[in-house]
């Protein structure tokens, strides 16, 4: 878990904004402090809080010792990825919720596109698709909260959750986006991103759109653009048709991956390790 200091605490409440549970996991009264116990530990508020005051507490069962090492050695790898633009790339995606209001240039929209045909696929099969929405992101958020609103109404709550994978913090989720969207026209599931970019197919191209996904975000990070990816898009393409035939999708189609792009509006003050995943070598 994270931990604020409250000495070193300002209130300016960064915290809170880019808290990946929507605003939901931290409060701001004066300072910030802890609200539930969600908490995904990403360590976006660690990286964006301009006092330090935000911190890890002992995340991940560590000692502090422990801790402290591996930040060290985190933040060698950083600097060493500096010196290569490849890996500043790899090493400096963040998922990104806040844009500014800017459109993407068209040049450097065709530079990302291109990357995503450049990607490989397994026997060099071409069957997927990539769709862009620019211009008309209020209808592809207003179907999607269409699309969720009225499925979410024919299902139990149980069968809601299982949707989500068992997660039910998702379902609250989606009763706050759909009730924002109403009352105010809040968009927090595409963020506001000046654009939103899908890849499609058929299930079997599920690891091809990874590959495709994946190779695409990478070039908007080396060309100082920002991304996010959105599974809410996936699982709308799965339970809404008016969306499917909005975006296009024929027969057993589906959008695979997806994703929000935009300039960042948020400045990140340092880098956070994240808990490492479990390597086995032979």
């Amino acid at each position: 878990m994270i931990y604020i200091d409250q000495n070193l605490c300002v209130g300016c409440g960064l915290c809170k904004k880019v808290c990946s549970y929507g605003n939901g996991n931290i409060a701001i009264e004066g300072k910030a402090y802890i609200l539930t116990p969600h908490c995904q530990e990403c360590g976006q508020c660690i990286e964006v809080c301009p006092q330090g005051a935000v911190q890890w507490g002992t995340p991940w069962g560590w000692t502090n010792k422990q801790l402290e090492e591996a930040q060290a050695a985190w933040n060698q790898m950083m600097e060493t990825a500096r010196e290569n633009p490849s890996l500043a790339a790899v090493y400096g995606r963040k998922s990104v919720r806040h844009y500014q209001n800017r459109n993407i240039e068209a040049c450097k929209m065709q530079q990302i596109l291109t990357a995503g045909q450049s990607a490989p696929t397994a026997s060099n099969e071409r069957e997927i698709r990539i769709i862009v929405v620019e211009k008309e992101r209020g209808k592809l958020v207003e179907l999607l909260i269409h699309a969720y609103r009225d499925w979410m109404k024919e299902h139990t709550k149980e069968e809601i959750i299982a949707f989500f994978g068992g997660y039910e913090i998702y379902v609250e989720k989606w009763n706050r986006f759909i009730r924002e969207y109403d009352q105010d026209g809040v968009d927090n599931v595409l963020f506001q991103a000046p654009a939103v970019v899908m890849v499609a197919g058929e299930e079997k191209h599920l690891l091809d759109a990874g590959i495709v996904a994946q190779t695409m975000l990478f070039a908007a990070q080396s060309i100082g653009l920002s991304s996010c990816y959105v599974g809410f898009l996936r699982k709308g393409s799965m339970i809404s048709e008016e969306l499917r035939r909005y975006l296009g999708l024929k027969d057993e189609e589906r959008v695979l991956a997806g994703f929000t792009l935009g300039y960042a509006a948020i400045t990140y003050q340092r880098d956070v390790i994240k808990q490492p995943f479990e390597v086995i070598r032979k």
